[in-house]
C-alpha cells in the first residue's frame, strides 16, 4: 500500500502500542492521514529501512542509530525523537497537532554488533562502528 506524504512512520513495540528506537528488530507502521495502519518491514541495511518509509513524511521513534538517520535524511524523510513510553496514539496526535518538533538525532549503539552489512553498505561493518 503506498502512502502520500502525509503518512507517518511509527517504530513502534511488538504489540504496536509504544513507540520504540528505530531498527531491524523493531515493528514499523504507517499511518496515514485517514489513521489507517500498514504494516511495513524491510531486511539487510538500515538503508532498506529507510526505503521502506521513504513515501513517509516523518519516522517517529524513541532512538536511532547514525546509519538510520543518515539514510532517512538522504530520503528526505524527517525524524521525531520522543520519549520512552510514549504512546503510538499520542506521538502521533503531537505530530498531527504541530506540537512535535522534528529533529533529533542519532542515539548511542546499544542493540549489539552481531549483524553486518553485506559490503560495508552503511560505510561500516557494523551499526555504530
Amino acid at each position: 500500500m503506498a502512502f502520500s506524504l502525509s503518512a507517518i512512520a511509527v517504530a513502534t513495540s511488538p504489540d504496536g502500542r509504544l513507540v520504540a528506537r528505530f531498527g531491524h528488530d523493531f515493528p514499523l507502521i504507517a499511518i496515514d492521514a485517514g489513521g489507517a495502519h500498514a504494516p511495513r518491514a524491510a531486511e539487510g541495511c538500515c538503508g532498506n529501512l529507510a526505503k521502506a518509509v521513504a513515501d513517509c513524511e516523518v519516522v517517529i521513534c524513541t532512538a536511532i542509530g547514525r546509519g538510520a538517520a543518515g539514510h532517512l535524511a538522504q530520503a528526505g524523510v524527517g525524524l521525531a525523537v520522543v520519549a520512552e513510553g510514549t504512546t503510538v496514539e499520542s506521538a502521533v496526535a503531537q505530530f498531527r497537532a504541530g506540537t512535535l518538533s522534528l529533529g533529533g538525532g542519532a542515539s548511542d549503539c546499544d542493540h549489539g554488533h552481531d549483524h553486518h552489512h553485506a559490503g560495508g553498505g552503511c560505510g561500516r561493518t557494523a551499526h555504530g562502528g
